[in-house]
């Protein structure tokens, strides 16, 4: 069965390699290198269409990505009364411009389109598997992140505005213009709303948590920014997709989300290819659909993400949460929102785009509590290398567990886990000077873990 599939998919992959054209052209061709706007397309790399490559590898975005659009141009000494080239910035597939204004702001100058080479292995770069996932980013919608700022502010997710702009062959640019000369990106300030946001990555938070249990994850805004990647669809939100803030309140301080990257926001895939993958360990490309079904699969890389960061939250805690979220995102808010795009691409799908998220968004409560039944099957709560006091208290169909710091008798966590819900629950790094005093008879598994050589054995 396996091999059978297997061949099923090499077999696609051939095929489709025969329905794509390797001589891409950007044809962002700069006639007019002052001139204050351009008509161009976000990529001319995604418009060669024909039956068999539409069966596939999908319509996609397509259109969205070769319809010329009418955009600023950005000139580096000139646009918003100049810039100067900070260092450049980026991963594997998206380069990004890092700029400082003549005030000192900090902004981000990030590629639209994006090159798959460098994310994939050598002996892979070149072959028609590049040219195969590189025809791929059409399944991503070219302008989502500039609907991404209403969106988010109507539900108090820290997040930057962005504007569109074409960026000439102007040799201001320097070392980098052969990088970025012809190229679509978006612009954006690092401050938020106008404040300078100092944030920590999710590795270091992580090791902050586990150091101390002085430090405390706000879980109610870790769940509404995950229920936003569920809303708008975003698979892709691995540990490296977040950056984190922080409030002193003199007794705690706590850390709360600050997410990035929203290149699959509105992700959508159609082809053939992308069906086959779904049965081969990527069950997340499922797409942006007019209900939020299988939430499971959209977000199964970060399953364990989850239960990490939102272990203190119960069913009646998802439950508010998501009432709250939908009472937030108003039709109004969505259509705001969604009327960001550009006019000739909003033409396209913009009504679309607008009718999936509100009935997404409708479909949350009943969704979003199914995933939460999933994720509190196996519960995980992690001690620090503070002593901490573990009291457990076990009825005929409940556990509560309650933390507290042994230095000043501080409440840091709590919650009832029922054993309709629950399978067990896995008590992690506990250490020599951490306490555990239980009561009753356990109506669910509790697994103790000790601290491993001062390592925390927490997955996310």
């Amino acid at each position: 069965m396996k091999l059978a599939m297997k061949l099923t998919v090499v077999t696609l992959a051939l095929v489709s390699n025969y329905l794509i054209s390797w001589n891409y052209d950007d044809g962002n061709e700069d006639h007019v290198a002052k001139q204050d706007t351009v008509v161009v397309p976000a990529s001319h790399k995604y418009s060669r269409m024909n039956p068999l490559k539409w069966f596939f590898l999908g319509k996609n975005y397509r259109e969205e990505w070769s319809t010329p659009v009418k955009m600023p141009v950005f000139h580096l000494t000139e646009t918003k009364g100049g810039f100067t080239i900070e260092k450049l910035g980026g991963g594997e597939q998206t380069k990004s411009l890092h700029l400082v204004n003549k005030n000192g702001t900090e902004w981000v100058a990030r590629s639209v389109d994006k090159n798959v080479r460098g994310a994939l292995p050598e002996n892979l770069q070149g072959t028609f598997i590049q040219r195969m996932v590189q025809d791929q980013i059409s399944a991503a919608y070219p302008y989502a992140i500039l609907t991404m700022y209403d969106l988010s502010k109507a539900v108090d997710i820290p997040t930057p505005t962005a504007e569109l702009y074409y960026i000439p062959d102007d040799p201001a640019l320097g070392k980098y213009r052969p990088t970025f000369a012809h190229s679509i990106v978006f612009l954006s300030p690092k401050d938020i709303d106008g404040k300078d946001l100092k944030t920590e990555s999710t590795d270091s938070i992580k090791t902050l948590i586990h150091s101390s249990n002085y430090y405390q994850l706000q879980q109610e805004k870790i769940l509404t920014a995950r229920l936003f990647d569920m809303l708008i669809a975003d698979w892709d939100r691995h540990k490296g997709q977040w950056d984190w803030a922080f409030i002193d309140s003199g007794h705690t301080i706590f850390i709360y989300p600050v997410p990035e990257d929203r290149d699959q926001a509105f992700f959508l895939s159609q082809g053939a290819i992308t069906q086959v993958a779904r049965l081969f360990g990527l069950p997340h490309l499922i797409g942006f659909k007019e209900n939020p079904k299988k939430l499971k699969k959209l977000n199964n890389k970060v399953h364990d993400f989850d239960r990490f960061y939102m272990n203190r939250l119960d069913r009646n805690n998802w439950k508010k949460s998501i009432l709250d979220f939908q009472a937030k995102m108003t039709d109004d808010v969505i259509e705001k929102a969604v009327s960001r795009l550009p006019r000739e691409v909003h033409a396209i799908s913009g009504n679309e785009i607008k009718q999936k998220l509100i009935s997404r968004r409708n479909g949350l409560l009943k969704e979003g509590l199914r995933y939460y039944d999933f994720l509190a099957e196996e519960a995980v709560i992690s001690s620090t290398k503070d002593p901490e006091l573990f009291t457990i208290y076990n009825y005929s169909d409940s556990t509560t567990v309650v933390v507290t710091r042994a230095k000043d008798g501080r409440k840091i966590y709590e919650r009832t886990f029922y054993s309709d819900e629950t399978d067990e629950i896995n008590i992690n790094n506990i250490g020599e000077e951490d306490k555990i005093e239980a009561s009753g008879k356990p109506s669910i598994k509790i697994n103790y873990h000790k601290l491993d050589a001062g390592k925390a054995t927490d997955e996310d």
